[in-house]
């Protein structure tokens, strides 16, 4: 082979592989951080699936979110931001979407499996988190901040489950999975249990796996298993972290608000008309428990892999002057992917 011919070759090759596999590693997280653990940073040499992560409200949602995001940044992979930072309902079906282009999604939106796969590359892994539905309320609520604790109950007494708004407190879990779509209601069926187990059957032979806030660190482990990113790319940091004061009121530590809680009694009026998320949620936590407890039986590394995502959890809390990409709040990693977005839709 002539020598010009050769190096026309060579390029060929690697165009081919950056533009048909573009999930190769091209970068590494960084590993001053990691040192005090003893732990190698450096990024499995795998290809990986792309992302699909339902992004639920007030579940630490944006925890995970971080996590893509920097999976993203170091392998400088493709996403799409949607304006606004939320999928609507057209968000991923207009003008040029559905070609299976992006590496990752992991906005707010509302769940629906064939839109999700025709903007991903395939395989997809699609994953999600839930919070205990009874958290979850508790910190909707105080994120809202717009009425108290006797009026919230004053007014879904008087909407009940089946208006079209309540299940943005009750049953915002199962509405970001796409209930109210599979339902075909507004939440008149919010109490059908037959209706609410089908709906689990759907989401369990669909998603690759939820993960459960409670049981954030061995969801993780799975997750590095599952996904074959290299356990440092999975560390999370927390979004915002809440501090307890008293038993009946906290202080968050970003805005100094009282965190106010209800009443036993209101609070179970309330989990009463959330009968969906804490069905789905009851389910996805048994099955994580019985996911982690089999593969620790299996493969015991799991749990030497879990002391080393916590001790890498700890040494990010207390790293100082970290990285923009380490906290998606900060104005730097706001105004970059706003700029990004601006410009090409994609970041990446």
């Amino acid at each position: 082979m002539r020598r010009e011919h050769q190096w026309s070759f060579q390029l060929v090759c690697l165009f081919f592989h950056f533009s048909l596999f573009p999930t190769f590693v091209r970068s590494q997280p960084p590993s001053q951080y990691l040192d005090a653990c003893n732990i190698s940073s450096e990024v499995r040499q795998d290809i990986i699936p792309s992302f699909s992560f339902i992004k639920t409200h007030k579940t630490g949602s944006s925890t995970v979110a971080g996590i893509c995001l920097r999976v993203v940044y170091w392998r400088r992979l493709k996403i799409h931001i949607p304006p606004g930072f939320t999928f609507q309902r057209n968000s991923l079906t207009g003008k040029g979407m559905g070609r299976h282009e992006f590496d990752a999604l992991c906005n707010h939106g509302t769940f629906n499996e064939q839109i999700f796969r025709a903007n991903t590359k395939q395989p997809t892994f699609i994953f999600t988190i839930l919070r205990d539905p009874a958290a979850r309320i508790i910190s909707a609520h105080n994120h809202q901040r717009s009425i108290s604790w006797e009026q919230r109950v004053d007014k879904l007494d008087q909407q009940m489950p089946w208006r079209t708004n309540a299940y943005k407190i009750v049953n915002a879990n199962a509405g970001h999975l796409g209930w109210y779509e599979f339902s075909k209601s507004s939440g008149k069926q919010d109490r059908n249990v037959e209706m609410i187990r089908s709906f689990i059957e759907y989401l369990n032979a669909t998603l690759d796996q939820v993960l459960i806030t409670e049981h954030l660190l061995p969801g993780l482990v799975l997750f590095h298993h599952n996904t074959n990113l290299s356990l440092s790319e999975v560390v999370p940091r927390a979004f915002r972290v809440r501090h307890s004061t008293t038993d009946d009121v906290k202080v968050t530590a970003k805005t100094h608000r009282s965190y106010l809680l209800p009443t036993k009694s209101q609070l179970e009026k309330i989990l009463e008309l959330a009968l969906v998320d804490r069905m789905i949620y009851d389910f996805f936590l048994e099955k994580h428990r019985r996911s982690w407890q089999d593969r620790a039986s299996h493969q015991p590394i799991v749990l030497q892999e879990l002391q080393e995502l916590q001790c890498m959890q700890t040494e990010i809390a207390n790293a100082p002057d970290l990285p923009s990409y380490w906290d998606m709040d900060s104005q730097e990693f706001e105004k970059m992917l706003k700029k990004k977005y601006k410009k090409e839709g994609t970041l990446g």
